[in-house]
């Protein structure tokens, strides 16, 4: 059971530890495949301490060069942008995550030169389907072998606690909305606390700051803990159990983990009805807002007008919504502090997604 090749990012962002807990099924499920680090790096030290699966990468990555064939079928996580190559000659597999509404014609064309592609999202196969690209729907999973739940999570009495998490980006994610319109209606209110983790490694300290003094006008908030940037899941295990509420309003994602494990873990979601929540957040483990409109995703940060990769819009919501909807979770947390029907996502596992990789490629 060696015979397929992998090339992953392995590394400690979202795609990173997605790529981790995808190559720990090949490792339980008795595999040794040929795996190419994107980038050529390896960085494995914010997953938690597993002697017998490092070893098993390090094996893994040594031997690939040694061992692989053209013929053999590969698995590429990745953007669609840079997914043209492929270690395979004939069965070249693509696990990709996509935020928009629309495809341009060069990620049409990449994607319809996979004979597999796996995408994370309902939504985005049927956005897919629309431009005549065929696709798997496999939803990732709890990652039960870096996130757990505390006996005591980090609670403040008298205090309902909201956090906002992800890497910065004040218009996919509504960062800068969000955070607008909570300080508008809770701000320097000793009664509640907004936990900000979203550290952008793509961005400089000062310039995120910036970014945030402009959003806050200048103005100082008590209640406001910016959370420094966590360096291995176990930290982030914590960070994810530091709130009652969890904000999941991003106007496009792929999966969101963020959201994902603090609801598993215990937190209530006030969430987006659309796009990747609707395959996991529903009335019994969420507060929800349905959208109201779309905008264009350019940002003159990470999506750009007029370019091959990366063209369309998001969902958005209103602010009339969004402030109903704290008041919603506020009353629910009160009558029952852990989000009982939120920890049922923890029995949907990646062993769940493995085995609809295995069973796709296998069968092309």
């Amino acid at each position: 059971m060696n015979n397929i090749c992998i090339e992953a990012p392995l590394n400690k962002l979202s795609f990173g530890n997605v790529s981790f807990a995808i190559l720990r099924e090949f490792y339980k499920n008795g595999y040794h495949p040929m795996i190419f680090p994107i980038g050529n790096q390896v960085d494995i030290a914010g997953q938690k301490q597993d002697d017998d699966f490092n070893k098993w990468l390090e094996s893994c990555i040594n031997s690939s060069i040694l061992k692989y064939k053209k013929d053999y079928p590969s698995l590429k996580l990745w953007h669609i942008n840079g997914s043209m190559q492929s270690i395979s000659s004939s069965k070249s597999c693509l696990f990709t995550f996509h935020e928009l509404d629309t495809l341009t014609p060069h990620e049409i064309n990449i994607l319809k030169n996979q004979d597999k592609v796996f995408v994370t999202s309902k939504y985005t196969q049927e956005v897919f389907s629309q431009y005549g690209v065929e696709s798997v729907f496999c939803p990732l999973g709890f990652d039960s072998h870096n996130f757990y739940q505390l006996k005591n999570r980090p609670k403040i009495d008298g205090v309902t606690s909201f956090l906002m998490g992800g890497k910065w980006e004040p218009s996919r994610k509504r960062h800068a909305k969000i955070l607008h319109l909570w300080v508008k209606k809770y701000g320097n209110n000793p009664k509640y606390k907004l936990n900000l983790a979203i550290t952008n490694p793509f961005l400089k300290a000062e310039d995120l700051q910036k970014m945030l003094s402009q959003v806050l006008e200048g103005k100082d908030y008590h209640n406001i803990n910016f959370i420094p940037w966590t360096e291995t899941n176990a930290e982030y295990n914590s960070v994810l159990q530091s709130s009652d509420i969890v904000f999941a309003l991003a106007g496009g994602e792929g999966f969101d983990l963020v959201a994902y494990h603090a609801t598993a873990l215990g937190a209530l979601p006030i969430g987006l009805n659309a796009h990747v929540y609707k395959d996991y957040l529903n009335d019994k483990n969420s507060v929800l807002i349905n959208p109201n409109s779309k905008f264009p995703c350019y940002d003159g940060m990470f999506f750009h007008p007029n370019q091959p990769f990366n063209q369309g819009n998001f969902f958005d919501w209103s602010e009339d919504d969004f402030g109903k909807a704290c008041e919603a979770a506020e009353t629910r947390v009160k009558e029952n502090d852990l989000n009982l029907e939120g920890l049922k996502l923890q029995k949907d596992t990646y062993d769940k997604t493995f085995k609809i990789i295995e069973s796709s490629i296998f069968s092309v």
